[in-house]
């Protein structure tokens, strides 16, 4: 099974080409953000595709999915959707603190390109996950982040 991602590769085959991507974040830090990082271009005899762009996210446990644009944040996606003012205009800071207490999802469907489920080897590569995220492909767990500074990449 060939598996894809906000950055990936390894060994697989497809047997959708249907993904959808989905992105626990536990945002618990005042002021992080949840971003997601892109596909590097072409490199080499790497072929790679970028999954920014339009997402959806929601509080977890929530029913709702709203538009989200990654890579982006949870405050800016939250601020365009017209859920919460801005944060850094007068006292707003307080009211929104909730958002940094909550968990939010993310999610995407995508169609990956026959170009790229042609590849022997297939990676999901992630830059910018919040410090806590737990990521899944296709209903998968493929892992956990527990640091907002590195590059993660599953299979």
């Amino acid at each position: 099974m060939r598996t894809v991602l906000p950055r990936i590769s390894a060994p697989a085959r497809c047997i959708s080409s249907r993904r959808t991507a989905l992105l626990r974040q536990s945002v618990r830090e005042p002021g992080r953000e949840a971003v997601i990082g892109t596909f590097p271009r072409k490199v080499g005899a790497m072929y790679t595709e970028t999954l920014t762009g339009e997402w959806q996210f929601r509080q977890a446990g929530a029913h709702e999915w709203l538009a989200a644009h990654v890579p982006g944040g949870v405050h800016t996606d939250l601020m365009a959707a017209g859920r919460i003012p801005d944060p850094f205009v007068a006292d707003n800071e307080k009211r929104v603190q909730w958002v940094a207490e909550s968990d939010w999802e993310y999610k995407r469907t995508f169609e990956p390109s026959g170009e790229l489920l042609e590849e022997e080897r297939v990676f999901l590569v992630c830059d910018g996950l919040d410090t806590l995220a737990s990521v899944t492909l296709n209903g998968t767990r493929l892992g956990e982040t527990d640091n907002a500074f590195r590059q993660y990449s599953w299979k």
